[in-house]
């Protein structure tokens, strides 16, 4: 029974620890915000707004960059429609 529960313990802890990137948290929010725009206008502003993110992406993890620029090809869209 020890086992089982240090293995709840140990997946419960893993999963808390993922939670925590606050820079790829920052990327989707953008890309969120980019694709609620309604004008072009809004669209640059968010965009400019979050400029100093590209160099906050390059110290991210593999894993993490490829999901970062999911969002941004996401944003890109989004705007593409604007």
């Amino acid at each position: 029974m020890g086992t089982v529960k240090t293995l709840f313990l140990g997946l419960a802890l893993t999963a808390i620890a993922g939670c925590g990137n606050s820079t790829l948290d920052d990327v989707e929010d953008a890309k969120d915000k980019i694709c609620a725009c309604k004008d072009s206008a809004c669209a640059v502003k968010v965009k400019k707004e979050s400029k100093g993110l590209r160099a906050k992406v390059k110290e991210l993890t593999n894993e993490d960059k490829l999901k970062a620029m999911k969002f941004g090809k996401q944003a890109a869209a989004c705007m593409a429609k604007l």
